[in-house]
């Protein structure tokens, strides 16, 4: 089980399950590996990795929800500026547009020279294009 692998191989297990398109296994074996190694210095992956499976699955409300915990409770990981762009993702496939605006214009205020910044700036184009701002 789960348990028995190192902390190491349970992320990496849990991230193959991922890139095997089992995205409602994933979601689990990350929820595991989060229980099981809180402090783990792939914790932060982890709960960016559960988000991006609900976001896959277009469980916005979810994807949403730990996104934000990959911005609260690692705001110091390599994933922050991404989360905030899924955020701003998510608000735009749920069609709450000021909520998209609003996450997208953070991404571009806090991580300016970010690849993220990049992929906000077209989105609030493709937004400006389709009239929703």
């Amino acid at each position: 089980s789960q348990e028995s692998l190192s902390e190491n191989e349970a992320y990496q297990s849990a991230l193959a399950i991922l890139k095997d398109g089992k995205y409602e296994e994933s979601v689990q074996a990350f929820q595991v590996f989060l229980v099981s190694y809180p402090s783990s210095v792939y914790a932060a992956n982890a709960q960016y990795w559960m988000a991006e499976a609900y976001y896959v699955l277009k469980n916005f409300q979810n994807a949403i929800s730990h996104f934000n915990k990959v911005i609260t409770a690692y705001p110091d990981s390599r994933k922050v500026a991404d989360a905030h762009l899924k955020v701003a993702f998510s608000h735009y496939e749920l069609k709450d547009w000021p909520a998209a605006k609003l996450s997208l214009e953070k991404v571009l205020a806090d991580y300016p020279s970010s690849t993220a910044a990049r992929l906000a700036q077209r989105r609030l184009q493709k937004m400006k294009l389709e009239g929703h701002i």
